[in-house]
This record gives structure tokens, C-alpha cells and sequence, in this order.
């Protein structure tokens, strides 16, 4: 009887530590992943500032007998909204990411949608 008892006092001790030990992991585990979602949303947050700030840049090289020339041209984003005006009815307005103005769209002679600044 006594190496009964004694075993369930040892059972009951390791399955409490045990318990501790699992709680204490899991606690870890979720203030990592927490880090790191908090870390991937800032590197979200700054490639999103990157990608909006960025000018693309085009070299065209020149040679002539023994030297050689780069000439490098940047090119200037668009002012109106990114949607194309095509997805939109005539009379739409919308306000521009870019510019920060207000667009419309507009029916050109041809019959070609385009945005008009309002």
C-alpha cells in the first residue's frame, strides 16, 4: 500500500510540473509569433513606403570610338488615380492616391475614356 501511495504523490507532482511546463511553452510560443507579426507588418509597412516612393530609372548607353556614355532618364509617376478609367461609368469621380485630386471620368471625340481633373 505504502509504494501506491507514494506512487500516485510522485504522478500527481510530475502531472502539475508537467502542466506548468506546457502552459509556461505555450506562453513563449505565442509572444513569438506575436513578435513576429508585429515585425513582419513593419517591413510590410516600409517596403509599402519603398514601392510608393521609388522612380524607375532606364540607361541607354551610347558608344562612340573609345568611350562610352550612360544617359539616365527617371520616370515620373502618374498623376491621376491607378485604376484605369475604362473600368468606371462616364461622370465617376474619385479621389487620386497619388496627387491627392479629384478625377472624373471623361469621354474623349474618339470615344476613348479618360481622367479629367475636376
Amino acid at each position: 500500500m505504502c509504494d501506491l501511495d507514494f506512487i500516485n504523490t510522485i504522478s500527481s507532482t510530475f502531472s502539475s510540473e508537467i502542466n506548468k511546463f506546457i502552459q509556461s511553452l505555450t506562453l513563449t510560443i505565442k509572444q513569438q509569433f506575436e513578435n513576429i507579426d508585429k515585425k513582419m507588418k513593419e517591413q510590410e509597412e516600409e517596403l509599402n513606403k519603398l514601392i510608393a516612393t521609388k522612380k524607375t530609372t532606364t540607361t541607354k548607353k551610347t558608344t562612340t570610338k573609345n568611350t562610352t556614355t550612360k544617359k539616365t532618364t527617371k520616370s515620373k509617376k502618374r498623376k491621376s488615380p491607378d485604376e484605369s478609367s475604362k473600368n468606371f461609368p462616364i461622370g465617376h469621380k474619385i479621389k487620386s492616391q497619388n496627387d491627392g485630386n479629384t478625377w472624373e471620368v471623361s469621354k474623349t471625340k474618339n470615344g476613348v475614356k479618360r481622367w479629367k481633373k475636376c
